[in-house]
């Protein structure tokens, strides 16, 4: 059986974060799981609901307390694989941002000896059979592989929403099979050019050639930077079909929200400079940077925010030093 840590990363989503945990308390099968809960400084009573919850279902807990500044964890307790899951609940002082933190819970599932880590993201639930898919699905495995699992709508869990991507010429994601009917009883393990995400399986091998996330993304399409180091690096990458994840979509930043906006026009470009040919880059840019500026002019009329026009020119001007967008509270 294999060794499995889920990291989830928390922000002010206690009650996300309580439902992705009890999918996981339910499972047909909780052998070889433990649970890595970051909370990234949330402002909140995260941690404490989060605390309230493991009490009341009776989930093992340890507790670390992490200082970002010096990347030191405080009280550290190494997980116990048991038959039944058992959470470590990691209290970060600052709110490093979705990289850093899954990294983190990452780093502390291999160093406690996972042989696989999937980050999941705390909007998510997972089937109840899903553990005994997943170990049924890497019998055999030789952990060379980049994967992640399909995923559904919550609202809609018959429709898929992620089942496998592609890239365009230009480096624009698309997303295969979104919209159709959920492959049940597929055991066909599909390639694909990027894993999702909202759910990525590394094994330790793979993580030991590529890491995770890139801190330069804060959040926002670090998984096409990870796909892309992983294609270029000769890691294969597939969907796992036969475990199914329930995803709440949008409900990180908000679908339209000035912070989504900003990420993602910032960490686009800043993907397309590191791996779009250079012949390709004043193209896309004289198609990319005014349609751009159009939409944030469209968003701030719409939303009555301003944030959006201040989001386009921080974006332009922070694709050098990536990280945290400095106007974000």
């Amino acid at each position: 059986m294999k060794k499995l840590c889920i990291v989830i990363l928390n922000w002010k989503g206690a009650q996300d974060t309580i439902d992705c945990l009890s999918s996981f308390h339910a499972q047909s099968m909780p052998e070889g799981l433990h649970l890595v809960v970051v909370d990234n400084a949330s402002p909140d009573d995260s941690v404490e609901r989060i605390l309230s919850w493991t009490e009341g279902s009776g989930m093992p807990t340890d507790i670390l307390d992490h200082n970002a500044q010096d990347d030191r964890l405080i009280e550290v307790a190494p997980p116990v694989w048991t038959d039944a899951p058992r959470l470590t609940l990691v209290r970060s002082n600052i709110n490093s941002g979705f990289c850093v933190g899954n990294n983190l819970g990452a780093r502390i599932g291999f160093e406690a000896g996972a042989d696989y880590v999937l980050v999941l993201n705390n909007d998510t639930v997972v089937h109840q059979d899903f553990n005994a898919a997943l170990q049924q699905a890497l019998l055999g495995d030789e952990g060379r592989t980049l994967y992640s699992p399909q995923i559904a709508y919550a609202s809609d869990p018959d429709t898929i929403w992620w089942f496998g991507g592609r890239f365009s010429r230009l480096l624009s994601p698309t997303y295969v099979a979104q919209g159709t009917p959920v492959h049940a009883d597929d055991r066909s393990r599909p390639k694909t050019q990027w894993v999702s995400g909202c759910a990525t399986l590394i094994s330790r091998e793979v993580y030991d050639q590529l890491g995770l996330y890139d801190p330069v993304f804060f959040i926002w399409c670090e998984e096409w930077d990870l796909s892309l180091r992983a294609g270029n690096a000769g890691v294969p990458m597939r969907v796992l079909p036969d475990t199914l994840v329930y995803h709440k979509v949008g409900k990180s930043l908000g679908i339209t929200s000035p912070l989504t906006f900003f990420y993602a026009m910032r960490n686009m470009l800043i993907l397309r400079r590191r791996y779009l040919p250079w012949f390709l880059r004043l193209p896309f840019n004289v198609v990319y940077l005014p349609h751009k500026l159009v939409q944030a002019f469209r968003l701030a009329l719409r939303q009555r925010d301003p944030n959006y026009l201040l989001g386009y020119v921080d974006a332009l001007t922070s694709t050098r030093t990536g990280g945290k967008w400095q106007r974000q509270g």
